[in-house]
């Protein structure tokens, strides 16, 4: 008798013959995960002398996004829910870029000291200003999503700790290896175990490099903040009070300028990143893949 996994959970017993007949009609695929009293382990259905009983002459058959829908509502459903929160994370991150752009702007606007157009500004900035925490808020769920769709029994951490554990000071630092490194290795694994790539189409898989350079930013961003801050603070002290009264904005903005190119670049960074996370996930469930 034999077991087979699908969504995480081990099924069966059931007959040779009837998990033959549950790959040959569609229902699994060749790379689901099976077990028989004497295996070692689980392996693919590929892998085991199952693959030499299918009939002659008769290959699984194939599969494309319209039948995946068909065939599994929730991957249908994960799918939906993912195309809709990235597409509005997209939107933020280019609200935050915005934001950034016209920081300097509004600080030349405040220093004309016209009302009107001071609160007209501010109200639009902050309009984008919600748009860019929001933002910051459907990261954190996608990223709950993408550990969410792996969990195979084999992940290396729950989707609750990816996420919980980035709010830990100090230690967030080296977690963010985890949650988006991480994150990139495990989803390439899933990949190799549970989708069959035998034919043409192939499920695209996430830069890993690219999200290790997601994970360096914060410590990247906190030492270039302290070391150019350092710098500043000792430039400024070496002029004189007439030079400082001169130009006091021209001094601020000086501050300014290089934390908001730290920042539109991280923005970048992270709609890199999260596009190609997306990208990878969106493969997985549109492709033939089984859990």
């Amino acid at each position: 008798m034999w077991y087979y996994e699908t969504h995480g959970q081990a099924q069966g017993p059931i007959s040779q013959a009837e998990l033959c007949d549950l790959v040959q009609t569609g229902r699994l695929s060749i790379q689901t995960l099976v077990w028989q009293e004497g295996l070692a382990n689980w392996k693919k259905f590929s892998e085991t002398s199952l693959i030499d009983q299918l009939e002659e002459g008769t290959t699984p058959p194939a599969y494309n996004s319209e039948e995946i829908a068909t065939q599994d509502p929730l991957a249908t459903k994960r799918l939906n829910t993912i195309n809709w929160l990235f597409g509005f994370f997209v939107v933020g991150c280019v609200f935050t870029l915005i934001m950034l752009a016209s920081y300097p702007l509004l600080i030349s606007v405040v220093l004309n000291e016209n009302q009107a157009l001071i609160i007209a500004f501010s109200l639009i900035y902050q309009i984008f200003g919600l748009g860019a925490n929001a933002s910051y808020v459907l990261e954190l769920i996608l990223l709950y999503q993408f550990w969410k769709l792996i969990q195979d029994g084999s992940a290396r951490t729950t989707p609750g700790k990816a996420v919980g554990f980035l709010f830990i000071p100090f230690y967030n630092f080296y977690w963010m290896f985890i949650a988006y490194w991480g994150l990139a290795k495990e989803l390439k694994r899933y990949i190799s175990v549970h989708c069959d790539e035998t034919g043409e189409e192939k499920i695209r898989r996430p830069n890993a490099f690219l999200s290790f350079i997601m994970a360096l930013s914060p410590l990247i961003s906190s030492v270039f903040i302290v070391v150019y801050f350092l710098f500043f603070t000792i430039s400024v002290s070496m002029q004189s009070p007439e030079v400082l009264e001169q130009d006091p904005h021209r001094i601020f903005m000086s501050v300014m300028y290089p934390c908001i190119g730290l920042g539109g670049l991280v923005a970048l960074l992270r709609l890199a990143v999260y596009s190609d996370f997306y990208l990878s996930v969106r493969s997985i469930l549109e492709g033939k893949c089984t859990k």
